[in-house]
């Protein structure tokens, strides 16, 4: 599978975050959201904060997280900042959101 997502526009490294990571912030690994979805997620536990994108025509969302007793932190849709890079590469994507996580 992870070749396949080389030819998708994946790149490496798939299994975890492109860049280094400022304190309390986890992910960045390639991850599948369900129905072949792929995205790179990025999680500020202490904030519940999230930021996430996929390839293609989606952009960069970077979205609050609530505390559920049954699923830990979750997404639901509450979307504090979104940045338009519609069919940009994962590289260009994620130079954007390292620089999003090292500003927040």
């Amino acid at each position: 599978m992870r070749e396949r997502l080389l030819e998708y526009g994946w790149t490496k490294p798939l299994d975890e975050s492109p860049f280094d990571l400022p304190d309390g912030w986890a992910g960045g690994s390639v991850q599948n959201t369900g129905g072949n979805i792929y995205c790179r997620i990025w999680i500020h536990e202490e904030r519940q904060v999230e930021i996430i994108y996929g390839l293609g025509n989606g952009g960069i969302g970077m979205y609050n997280l609530r505390d559920d007793e049954e699923y830990g932190l979750i997404n639901e849709g509450d979307e504090i900042h979104e940045i338009s890079v519609h069919e940009a590469s994962d590289e260009l994507k994620s130079w954007v959101v390292e620089g999003l996580i090292n500003n927040y």
